[in-house]
């Protein structure tokens, strides 16, 4: 049996060839999402969102997944965090900040909807907007701010 990795809020016992929860729907220890991140571990959870560790096997390096939590989020709520998870990874393609939150990555598989970052120990923290120079950056940081801050924030 394939144990959820949210033991104390779930703890849910899945089938054997299971690949999410079939109680919480986040994904199970060793599956790949996209056939590329390995999930290893819960780091964090939240109400509405799971943080994993998982390693790219393309890029072989530790991963940060952050995604929303399946059975917590409306189809509205899906759509808006894959809308704001390109925004992020459109920024992070901009900020050349050595301490600032890089996206990698973002998608879907199965019911899952999540981002990549990259794993950086310490209190790494998004590039102030006067660092992006980009002059539409207020406004689509405004817009989006609450799932940016929701998609970057590191595990403790």
């Amino acid at each position: 049996m394939g144990m959820c990795l949210d033991l104390e809020g779930c703890g849910f016992a899945n089938r054997e060839k299971a690949r999410f929860c079939a109680h919480c729907g986040i994904p199970l220890e060793g599956i790949f999402l996209q056939g590329r991140y390995e999930v290893q571990e819960l780091a964090l959870k939240e109400r509405k969102t799971v943080t994993l560790r998982a390693l790219d096997r393309h890029q072989g390096q530790s991963v940060l997944v952050r995604a929303l939590i399946p059975q917590s989020a409306t189809e509205g709520e899906r759509e808006e965090f894959l809308q704001d998870a390109e925004l992020a990874a459109s920024l992070s393609e901009r900020v050349e900040d050595p301490g600032s939150v890089r996206v990698l990555d973002y998608g879907q598989d199965g019911p899952l909807v999540f981002l990549i970052k990259a794993e950086q120990r310490g209190g790494a923290e998004i590039a102030s907007r006067s660092t992006l120079n980009w002059p539409g950056m207020p406004r689509l940081v405004a817009k989006s701010s609450r799932w940016i801050s929701m998609a970057t924030m590191m595990p403790p």
